[in-house]
C-alpha cells in the first residue's frame, strides 16, 4: 500500500506566520489613522487586535463613553497581504501603501463622516443614563449624567477622585448612603468613597476604577 503522507503539509509549510514586525509595518497606516482620529476629529479610537494578532478593528466612540462603541474598520492580514472586510466582496490589498489610499477613501466617505459627526453631537449633547450599583435587594438605580459631568468624569485618571452632585428622579424609594457601592457611566466606572443624601439629591466621592 503506498504511503501519500499528509495532504496538507505541504500547504501549511508554504504559508508561514508573517512575523510581528511584518505585521506591524502592514498595518502601520491604520494605526495613523487611530492617531489622527484620537488628536484632531474630537472622537475617541482604538485599534482592537485579535488574539492572534492577525485581525485588526478600529472602533471609535464619543469622548468619555467607550460603552458606546462603533467599528469602523475591519482588516485581516493573509499570506503577507491584507483584506478589507467592510463590504462584500472583500478587498484584497497587497501592502500597506494600498492599505493607505484604501484608508483615505474612506475617510472621505460620507457615511464616515456623517459617523464622526454623529459621535461629536452626542458627546456634547446627550445625556447618560448612568447605573448606580448598591447593596441589598434590587436593581441598580438608574440616574441621569449631563454632557458636561460625563466629559468631568472621562477626564479622570485611574484611582483619581472626583465628586458628582445629582438629583434621581421618580418615585421610588432610594438605597441607604451607606450602602452605594460603585458607579458606572456609559462605561466609565467609579467606586464610592463617600455619599451624602438630602431627599432625593445625592453626592458622591469617587475614585476612578
Amino acid at each position: 500500500m503506498t504511503d501519500h503522507g499528509d495532504p496538507f503539509r505541504d500547504l501549511v509549510a508554504a504559508t508561514p506566520a508573517p512575523s510581528p514586525e511584518q505585521v506591524a509595518k502592514l498595518v502601520a497606516p491604520l494605526r495613523r489613522l487611530e492617531e489622527s482620529l484620537r488628536a484632531n476629529a474630537e472622537v475617541d479610537a482604538s485599534v482592537r487586535v485579535s488574539d492572534d494578532g492577525l485581525r485588526y478593528d478600529l472602533v471609535v466612540w464619543p469622548l468619555h463613553r467607550p460603552a458606546v462603541r462603533s467599528t469602523m474598520v475591519s482588516i485581516v492580514v493573509s499570506e503577507g497581504r491584507l483584506i478589507a472586510l467592510n463590504k462584500l466582496p472583500w478587498e484584497r490589498l497587497p501592502g500597506p501603501e494600498a492599505l493607505e489610499s484604501w484608508l483615505i477613501g474612506l475617510v472621505k466617505s460620507i457615511p464616515f463622516r456623517e459617523k464622526l459627526e454623529d459621535l461629536r453631537v452626542i458627546a456634547g449633547n446627550a445625556t447618560v443614563e448612568a447605573r448606580l450599583r448598591h447593596d441589598g435587594p434590587g436593581s441598580p438605580l438608574r440616574i441621569q449624567v449631563l454632557p458636561a459631568q460625563q466629559a468631568k468624569l472621562g477626564a479622570c485618571a485611574l484611582n483619581e477622585e472626583t465628586e458628582l452632585d445629582f438629583t434621581v428622579s421618580g418615585e421610588d424609594p432610594l438605597p441607604a448612603s451607606a450602602a452605594l457601592r460603585q458607579i458606572n457611566s456609559a462605561g466609565l466606572a467609579f467606586d464610592i468613597r463617600e455619599a451624602t443624601q438630602r431627599g432625593r439629591a445625592l453626592s458622591l466621592k469617587l475614585i476612578r476604577r
